[in-house]
């Protein structure tokens, strides 16, 4: 199991068991307060940094994703 996922997993473990995470039920990390974070956390203590590229020209990401 690669970093990005073992740790991530065990992140979000933890934030639930503090108490951080406020929502209840099976939830996805698809919400801005789940998911920053674990990306903060990802990125100040374990150098795991996530970042999008492109390959077009213009600069644009090649894929887009629907806003919630």
């Amino acid at each position: 199991m690669s970093k990005s996922v073992g740790v991530t997993a065990g992140i979000g473990a933890r934030l639930v068991l503090e108490g951080k995470v406020k929502r209840t039920g099976v939830v996805t990390p698809m919400y801005k307060d789940i998911y920053a974070p674990i990306l903060q956390i990802l990125e100040t203590k374990f150098g795991i940094a996530m970042f999008e590229e492109s390959e077009r020209p213009d600069g644009l990401p090649t894929s887009t994703r629907a806003k919630l």
